[in-house]
């Protein structure tokens, strides 16, 4: 984490200095000599990183060491992008316009220097100073440790993929699955009407979870059963929401919100009749003897199955499958030998396997699999070392950018789905996949999730091993609070039990870099918001996809998060009003208003928000129109839901040819309006231009715009797939599903 803090670092100071040598009017002055000494220092520091990285753990006294290099570290960032973001600020005019500072005029140069005393204020300077005072100490400190300067991992090259052989079949298991498929299908008559229960207990990594899929999706259980229910039970569900679970699960529906709280109850009644049917199983998956005993004294007829490790056989050719693969003979004589003696080290576990398989065969040199073998982790006093030497030793291989996105997934709670693409563009918002306007920034994140995937790592972060990040379950009322004043939180998930409020006060909150809401139908105050935005003015990512909290309005606080890069309000349905003070974050890069169903428009000056990438509208039905000025949001790559006239150039309203300049999207979904096509508003649109659009999905407001004319439309497209939809009006919204496809064609 302190590597890639450190790098970001230096990036953004070559990012502002660049920019600042183009400006006329210098936000800080007197720091120079200050930013100078940082360099050094951060460079100094970067070069003993990896090494200090693998030294903290088994020496306490370089943790503490890191741990205060990652705080400083962690200022700095916040106080540079605070720097960066004032720069942004001097290119803006009142009306969201650039503004050219060397042929300024009198109005524009007063608006400027305005705002160069706003951020005066904030004394930017002053804390580059105390900061830069803190790695001096830093710096200096880290010679005590006698740190060796060693060439950090690097990245993974960019379209790179390495192959792994399937093993799914090879983990020693056949026998177990056939036994346990077997008691599946058969039932006695001895069983009536009772459920059949086969619970598998087994410590981490043994297999449990590998073996439950194997069986899930036999071909013999898929055909067996007419219904089949995945849930994933953690320590933050109840039995209600198991139930539910499993309810969707049967109705095939994701979210629960999906039905009101009386269909629920209804369909919760009739829980134990469905499950009452004759046929019923249920395979469980423990650590746990005491659950696999509570099921057996629950049920008539439950089956306990302990789950045993691999034999060293097993093991070496499970690793060999992995190690070996794509290699000539000699490479794999030269590898069996360390090989057979690392497979030992998996003790039987088929995760450690495939993990340090995976890793071993990524070593092509002798002395890398030796360091391997070697690794001074092996001799660490840690619980169930078995598992988590090998997830270490693969965990410190990864390259320093990837191994910070690693221990962030920790902010998602075991058990709850996120969407792979969501997962990025969180990673973006904290900076993790490169500084903001990099390129193929989600390229990059794709690959990142595949290469961690292929070592079977994000399922192992936990937030008990982050100190920056805090998982809170809120039980109580609204008067409650949470309390991270004594921990170093950066990443804060609340989960609110049903009925539940959020506190209205997070004391320690100042630090926080995201914040993450996951609750079931519960509302959160005006003042608590207020509250919040006012305390957290460091976030990066707000996220309240699907959490239904905010009712009618967001409190003009939000403009107060200069740093935020990812707003996800997404199914919040309450919502009717943005705050136009919003439209001043203007490092936003994604905005999810997917299904605010009440709201009714966008603020005025939204063209401000400069560096949006991914504006999401879609199922927003009372939304009839956009703001003219979302034709200056220029970085746009997906514009989804947007609704536009197509008739002429509406002195209000967003039209077709508002979308002259915004010639990076790669993803259009767009809702027609007007009576016929203006060929004027088609040239002004320039759609020539954009050479980046994938596709276009297109509905119609009017009858009279025929398939031919919006064919004609969008002929200026080359290669770009384009899809029209009937517009099925379903409950309160659009649900893509429910919509009726009339046909694809490829321009």
């Amino acid at each position: 984490m302190a590597e890639a803090l450190v790098s970001s670092i230096l990036g953004l100071l070559t990012t502002i200095a660049a920019k600042e040598a183009k400006q006329t009017v210098r936000l800080v002055t007197d720091v120079e000599e200050e930013v100078e000494r940082l360099g050094h220092n951060l460079q100094a520091i970067h070069a003993v990183l990896e090494d200090a990285e693998e030294k903290q753990i088994p020496d306490g006294s370089i943790k503490l060491w890191m741990v205060r290099l990652t705080e400083a570290a962690y200022d700095m960032e916040d106080v540079l992008d605070k720097w960066n973001t004032a720069l942004q600020k001097l290119q803006i005019t009142g009306d969201g316009e650039t503004c050219n500072l060397k042929a300024k005029v009198c109005s524009c140069l007063a608006r400027c220097l305005h705002k160069v005393q706003v951020v005066n204020r904030y004394d930017i300077g002053s804390e580059i100073r105390e900061i830069s005072r803190r790695l001096d100490a830093i710096a200096e400190e880290k010679n005590r440790y006698q740190l060796a300067a060693r060439p950090a991992t690097e990245n993974i090259g960019r379209g790179e993929s390495t192959s792994f052989a399937d093993v799914s079949q090879l983990f020693g298991r056949e026998k177990v699955k056939e036994d346990i498929i077997s008691s599946l299908l058969c039932g006695s008559s001895e069983e009536g009407s009772d459920i059949k229960t086969i619970s598998v207990v087994g410590m981490s990594g043994v297999g449990k979870t590998a073996l439950a899929q194997i069986i899930y999706h036999d071909g013999r259980v898929e055909q067996h059963f007419d219904n089949r229910i995945w849930v994933c039970v953690t320590d933050f569900i109840d039995e209600k929401n198991v139930a539910k679970a499993i309810i969707l699960g049967l109705e095939g529906v994701e979210n629960s919100r999906a039905y009101d709280s009386f269909q629920l109850q209804h369909l919760l009644k009739g829980f134990a009749d469905l499950s009452k049917e004759k046929g019923s199983r249920i395979l469980l998956t423990t650590r746990k003897e005491t659950v696999a005993n509570l099921m057996r004294k629950l049920m008539k007829y439950s089956h306990v199955l302990p789950l045993e490790k691999l034999s060293d056989d097993r093991c070496w050719m499970i690793l060999s499958e992995l190690a070996l693969a794509g290699r000539n003979e000699k490479e794999c004589e030269n590898l069996e030998d360390v090989g057979k003696k690392i497979s030992k080290r998996c003790k039987g576990l088929p995760l450690a396997v495939k993990t340090l398989g995976s890793l071993l065969g990524s070593k092509r040199y002798g002395q890398e699999r030796e360091n391997i073998l070697n690794s001074e982790i092996w001799k660490l006093d840690i619980a169930e070392k078995e598992i988590f030497a090998p997830l270490l030793l693969s965990y410190y291989d990864l390259p320093s950018s990837i191994r910070q996105c690693f221990r962030y997934c920790a902010t998602f709670p075991e058990g709850h789905v996120y969407r792979r693409d969501n997962i990025i563009y969180h990673w973006m918002a904290q900076g993790y996949l490169g500084l903001d306007g990099d390129q193929d920034l989600e390229l990059k994140g794709r690959e990142y999730l595949d290469f961690l995937a292929a070592r079977s790592l994000p399922r192992f972060c936990d937030a008990k091993t982050c100190y920056e990040i805090v998982i809170e379950e809120v039980k109580s009322g609204s008067n409650s609070m949470i309390d991270l004043s004594f921990k170093r939180a950066r990443h804060l998930t609340a989960l609110t039990a049903e009925g539940k409020c959020l506190p209205t006060s997070i004391y320690g909150a100042e630090k926080l870099r995201s914040f993450v809401i996951i609750s079931e139908e519960n509302t959160v105050t005006y003042e608590a918001l207020r509250t919040i935005f006012k305390q957290a003015k460091l976030l990066r990512t707000v996220d309240f996809g699907w959490s239904n909290i905010i009712k009618d309005t967001i409190p003009k606080e939000l403009g107060n998060l200069i740093h935020l890069r990812h707003l996800n309000l997404n199914g919040n349905e309450k919502i009717k009003r943005l705050p136009e003070s919003m439209c001043e974050l203007h490092n936003l890069q994604y905005l999810n208003l997917n299904h605010c169903i009440l709201l009714e428009k966008l603020p005025d000056g939204i063209g401000k928000l400069i560096n949006l990438l991914y504006l999401e509208t879609y199922g927003c039905n009372r939304l009839r129109c956009y703001p003219k000025s979302a034709g200056r949001l220029t970085n746009l790559k997906q514009l989804c839901g947007i609704s536009l006239r197509v008739d002429r150039n509406h002195r209000k309203e967003f039209s077709l040819g508002d979308l002259e300049n915004l010639n990076h999207l790669q993803e259009l979904w767009v809702g027609l309006k007007g009576r016929a096509v203006n060929d004027g508003e088609v040239r002004r649109a320039k759609f020539e231009n954009k050479t980046h659009m994938k596709e276009v999905l297109v509905t119609s407001r009017e009858q009279t715009l025929d398939t031919d004319n919006i064919i004609r439309l969008f002929n200026p497209l080359s290669g770009v797939k384009l899809s029209f939809l009937s517009q099925i009006r379903t409950s309160n919204r659009y649900s893509l599903p429910e919509i009726g496809m009339i046909f694809e064609s490829i321009l």
